[in-house]
């Protein structure tokens, strides 16, 4: 019968703690990146409420968040790739950020400084379109001599 000492215990307890702190540790690790950043104005006061959407350029995967009362945002794990940041906020021009490449467990510092103005956006979709004639439901064509001549008679005499 095995006999165990207080000290055998206490340094069997310490190996358990190591290797269960080593495997939390494996756990913990960080598989994407992330974008954090302030949203300012343009003398350097934060502005609260501000809207931040962050696209993944590759992916067109969007993510949104809106800046706290300090004008800070924070957007964790986030897959590898390259983005672009958007920050808004009624009354003043928004400031997009692009080519932002993000690494595994790399964390981006993205500041925005929003200048004062009026947000004016057009939406210009250019395609070319066949004509279609909404106006009256017949169908016309002309039918020349020739087209005439050509028709199949089944057998039958025109005359």
């Amino acid at each position: 019968m095995a006999h165990v000492t207080p000290r055998g215990t206490l340094k069997t307890a310490c190996m358990l703690l190591v290797l269960l702190s080593l495997g939390g540790a494996a756990f913990a690790q960080v598989v994407g990146g992330g974008i954090q950043g302030a949203a300012r104005d343009a003398q350097g006061a934060v502005l609260p409420g501000a809207s931040v959407l962050v696209r993944n350029v590759a992916t067109g995967a969007t993510y949104e968040q809106t800046t706290d009362r300090t004008g800070h945002f924070r957007i964790p794990t986030l897959p590898p790739g390259e983005y672009e940041v958007r920050v808004s906020l009624t009354g003043f021009r928004p400031v997009v950020t692009s080519g932002i490449r993000l690494a595994v467990g790399q964390v981006a510092l993205v500041d925005s400084s929003l200048e004062l103005g009026t947000v004016s956006e057009a939406i210009l979709v250019r395609a070319d379109a066949v004509t279609i004639n909404i106006t009256s439901g017949a169908v016309t064509g002309l039918v020349g001599e020739r087209e005439i001549r050509d028709l199949p008679l089944n057998g039958r005499s025109f005359q």
